[in-house]
């Protein structure tokens, strides 16, 4: 995960759904090319930065 990514998602509640991922993201002031990754991602549901890490693998290949 880039580390300015990981500095952004790092703090957020853990678990968490998407969708409160992306608000989250979206409430720290994540630009539109970070909100659209994670609009991608195919799970439902994160429980740590490794986890979001891991799915953004998946997405990008």
């Amino acid at each position: 995960m880039p580390a300015d990514l990981l500095q952004l998602l790092g703090e957020a509640n853990y678990p968490c759904s998407k969708q409160e991922l992306i608000d989250y993201a979206r409430e720290q002031g994540a630009d539109d090319d970070i909100v659209v990754s994670l609009l991608g991602l195919n799970r439902g549901r994160f429980h740590s930065p490794a986890d979001v890490n891991d799915a953004l693998s998946e997405y990008k290949h």
